[in-house]
């Protein structure tokens, strides 16, 4: 893949969709099986790639050296993954000291009346 990441950057410098065509012709088997590596899980790892080629299509001109595309990439395509973890992690949590569950504090026999 890298001998034709110079190739890969130019195309898609020069006409977006054509690139985009190509990069996942030639990249998207390599970057799921790093994904893969990474997370374990098929279907989250064909999301994380089809994330990174957004993500590497949206930022193609910040590819400072294109003889490191590849691992330019693989940047990306790591970031992705540890923002879902993170993200996974946010939403599968409760705040620290609050139950699931929140009770009613008030007794019925407080003299505190029920509202309807």
């Amino acid at each position: 893949m890298d001998n034709t990441a110079s190739t890969i950057v130019q195309d898609i410098l020069r006409d977006r969709e054509s690139g985009a065509a190509r990069l996942v012709a030639e990249c998207k088997q390599p970057m799921y099986e790093a994904a893969l590596a990474l997370c374990g899980d098929h279907a989250m790892a064909e999301d994380l790639v089809f994330r990174t080629f957004e993500r590497v299509l949206d930022r193609i001109a910040t590819c400072r050296d294109e003889s490191a595309f590849t691992a330019w990439m693989k940047s990306i395509l790591r970031n992705e993954w540890l923002m879902s973890v993170r993200g996974a992690a946010v939403r599968n949590t409760t705040p620290a000291g609050l139950p699931g569950e929140v009770e009613c504090m008030a007794e019925p026999d407080d003299g505190v009346e029920a509202v309807e």
